[in-house]
């Protein structure tokens, strides 16, 4: 997908801007947020509304975003709890939070008695550490904590201190702190590291212990998931598959066949990007029983390369990718299935061709597995039943389109049933239906014109509640531009909203299905984490940051309007104006876009701190999504499908005119930007709509779409052979001559999604066509154009709209 999740999304990189959990997020042990998604680089940061009247307020600027260090800002998303983890057994929820006093510390917690939580802390461990090598029954950390003293804000005097105690100290190493925990799978106990040490924490008797298991004996194994019963871990090494036995400290080589291109359980680039959305390389399945597992064998051979080079050394090096683009060969790939005690692979037969295969899993009970297979131009997808014994497949599930068709997730079984929840837009818009293996057509749980949110990059929107015999969905049925969670009964009827606050909601559900977490945001809220019920009540709250929280600095708060169109068809936008906004005045405006089926700009959720910042230099920020964008079914989407740049340059049109008839804005200073698939759609709107905007600033952006890979861009595109001219009238490099505004281009030299390629050859053609640009070219630099090199970008862009469109301000 495009998109540095930073943002994560179609040509994928919907950096809706949410600048603050990214490169500037200063918490050593927290992922980052994202992406996303960079829709996630940038998605929107949510801040300030209301500020407390005793203290003056502050404009946010690029520094306040990247350097809040420098300015003495202090984050409160920072304090927020992360790394929320459920307990196979019952529904104990441990996560991590950063503290003034204590660092990071672990938290776990009982729903059932939410104001009761257990912590341990880095300086805990590290003090028990010597009794523990001395106890087989592990140690009760001293000096345990209450929560509420654990978390709460240090005094400024005491941070004072602290500070200048740091500085004394800032030649001695940093002190351990406690690594990411992970539930054991038949124990409420949780393993995490200490100090490259492995330990584990049982949270009932508050206790210390070691980890008894040995050392796999591969430094260098990835992808590792252990088994169902805790006894063994798989991984990959080498491109094999091997599993180490805990219990008699052996390991198991279960493949042989590993090579520099030929893949054992694990994905190649071009499916973790497009089909798992990067959650993870492993291509590999635990039978519920640990006794086997499937996995997918891919052949890379003859597969189109690119080399991306390291220029940081006298000597460059470079690396090879493995990078499938558009109309070449893919990986072929089959589906094994091997045991554990005679090791040998049985290879499954599907019974059909296919290019793909996708979202292999096993059913509750191990008796079966499902698999998904896609053609090349993917518009037919088919689910298979896989009987592990015969190895053979028994199609259960046919969905085809004229022009694609999405694939979402595996099938959700109904434990002790042959039952199972499906995803399918047959209606146009994605709607639950309820199958069996025993064949038929599904019934369908939900309908309507709206949809059923899809997994993406988030990785969650449906939970199945087995013993309830409800299934819990994320939807827009609300309205376009916001998600809610819904449950619905399996004999079917109206579904039951469960959140009832407009924004951006999620879930995250125990395995027991007694409680979820609903993290989400608006743009009143910049970030709340609650503890619900299955009805929906909030049990507790986990932690809230508010605009007041970020004061004396606040941030814009959005307009959202609908625009009209022809033959009754109506836009969702927003606009963001200055705080001391004057209708009188004539206003820039800068537009932000993406415009790919992977992302929505115009959402209800936390505002956006880049954006602040352009409003705080005097422009207008407009968002809008085209057709094209998702969450409005395919009605919205089909119509893009062999050409993705005509019809969203009407609809674009047709927001442009709206915007210039507003008597407050400047219709000869509009500048618009983009990333990856922004920058995309950033391109053409400059070359194919020459001046409908005066200026351009197209980061990361798929100048020809031949450049790209094969799964995105044929989903959309269809097979290029077929489609010449829409390749070419999707592309901005075929409109190099047809530019009239102001163009900035920038890109990561490194980057191994979208390829600087794509704009040497823009540059060239613009050269050649006698157009004048400005380039910005980031070595060492991936899709998301991270570390501190992103604070330059951004001054950059800053720059270049304040010239390109000050300067026609001074001409009039």
């Amino acid at each position: 997908m495009l998109g540095a999740r930073a943002c994560a999304a179609g040509g994928k990189t919907v950096f809706l801007i949410q600048i603050s959990e990214g490169p500037m997020n200063r918490r050593r042990d927290r992922p980052a947020l994202g992406f996303v998604p960079l829709v996630l680089l940038l998605l929107a940061i949510a801040l300030p509304g209301p500020i407390q009247a005793q203290e003056e307020s502050k404009e946010v600027s690029l520094e306040w975003i990247y350097k809040k260090d420098d300015l003495g800002v202090e984050d409160p998303r920072d304090a927020l709890p992360y790394g929320f983890r459920w307990s196979p057994q019952g529904h104990l929820l441990a996560f991590q939070q950063e503290t003034d006093r204590h660092g990071t510390i672990l938290v776990v917690m009982d729903p059932d008695k939410p104001d009761e939580r257990v912590v341990l802390t880095a300086a805990q461990v590290g003090e028990s550490l010597e009794k523990l090598e001395e106890s087989e029954d592990g140690v009760a950390p001293s000096g345990r904590l209450d929560y509420a003293v654990a978390t709460a804000e240090a005094p400024p005097e005491e941070d004072a201190e602290e500070e200048a105690e740091s500085e004394e100290e800032e030649e001695e190493e940093e002190e351990p702190s406690i690594g990411r925990p992970s539930w054991l799978e038949e124990e409420n106990r949780l393993r995490f590291t200490y100090d490259k040490r492995r330990l584990q924490f049982d949270p009932a008797s508050y206790r210390l212990l070691p980890d008894p298991d040995p050392e796999l004996p591969d430094a260098d194994g990835e992808n590792l998931e252990r088994s169902p019963d805790d006894r063994y871990a798989a991984y990959t090494s080498d491109n094999d598959l091997y599993v180490f036995d805990f219990e008699n400290a052996k390991e198991l080589r279960l493949t042989d066949s590993g090579s520099e291109t030929i893949l054992n359980g694990k994905f190649p680039w071009v499916y973790w990007e497009e089909l798992m959305w990067r959650r993870s390389y492993r291509a590999f399945w635990w039978r519920p029983q640990a006794d086997a597992i499937a996995f997918l064998q891919f052949d890379e051979d003859g597969i189109s390369t690119y080399p991306i080079t390291d220029f940081s050394n006298p000597v460059p090096e470079t690396h090879t990718q493995k990078y499938p683009k558009v109309g070449t060969k893919n990986p072929t790939v089959r589906l094994g299935i091997v045991g554990l005690s005679a090791r040998e692979t049985r290879w499954v037969d599907l019974g059909e061709p296919h290019e793909y295969i996708i979202f292999v899993d096993w059913l509750p009970d191990g008796s079966a597995l499902t698999v998904q297979t896609l053609n090349r131009a993917q518009n037919r997808l088919q689910l298979y039943l896989v009987d592990p014994v015969t190895a053979r497949g028994e199609k259960i599930v046919e969905e085809t389109r004229d022009t694609w068709v999405d694939v979402f997730e595996p099938p959700r079984f109904v434990e002790g049933t042959n039952e199972f929840i499906w995803l399918s837009e047959r209606t146009d818009f994605r709607h639950l239906y309820l199958y069996s293996t025993s064949g038929g057509e599904g019934k369908p749980l939900t309908s309507g014109e709206w949809v059923v949110a899809q997994p993406g990059f988030g990785g969650r929107s449906l939970h199945l509640d087995s013993e309830r015999r409800r299934v819990y969905f994320l939807s827009t049925q609300v309205s376009p531009i916001e998600r809610h969670v819904y449950s619905v009964s399996l004999r079917g009827g109206r579904p039951s909203r469960l959140t009832k606050t407009a924004g951006t909601h999620s879930l995250n559900f125990s395995n027991d299905g007694a409680y979820w977490i609903d993290s989400w945001s608006n743009t009143d809220v910049e970030r709340r984490i609650d503890l619900m019920d299955p009805d929906g009540r909030v049990v507790a709250r986990l932690g809230e940051v508010l605009p007041e929280d970020d004061a004396p600095y606040r941030l814009a708060k959005p307009e959202f309007v609908t625009i009209p169109g022809e033959d009754g068809v109506e836009f969702h936008a927003s606009l963001l104006k200055p705080f001391d906004f004057d209708p009188a005045k004539r206003y820039p405006v800068i537009a932000y876009v993406y415009g790919e089926p992977a992302g929505q700009v115009v959402r209800n959720m936390g505002r956006s701190a880049f954006d602040t910042v352009l409003v705080n230099q005097g422009y207008l920020v407009f968002r809008f999504d085209a057709r094209g964008t998702p969450g409005r079914g395919r009605p919205w989407l089909d119509p893009i499908h062999k050409n993705q740049t005509d019809l969203p340059m009407e609809d674009w049109r047709a927001g442009v005119a709206w915007l210039k008839e507003l008597p407050y804005v400047d219709g000869d200073r509009l500048g618009v930007w983009g990333w990856s698939g922004g920058g995309t759609m950033t391109l053409n709107l400059m070359l194919r709509t020459p001046g409908l905007f005066h200026a351009g600033a197209a980061v990361a952006a798929v100048t020809d779409k031949r450049l790209y890979d094969t799964i995105y861009t044929e989903r959309y595109l269809g097979v290029l052979d077929d489609n010449e001219e829409g390749y070419k009238a999707s592309s901005p490099l075929f409109a190099a001559d047809r530019l009239e505004g102001e163009l900035l281009i920038a890109h990561g030299i490194s980057d191994d999604n979208v390829h600087v390629q794509n704009a040497y050859n823009m540059v060239e053609a613009l050269a050649e066509a006698e157009k004048d640009y400005q380039l910005y070219l980031y070595p060492q630099k991936g899709h998301g154009i991270g570390g501190d090199v992103q604070f330059h970008l951004f001054q950059r862009i800053l720059e270049f709209f304040e010239s390109a469109l000050a300067e026609k301000s001074a001409a009039r």
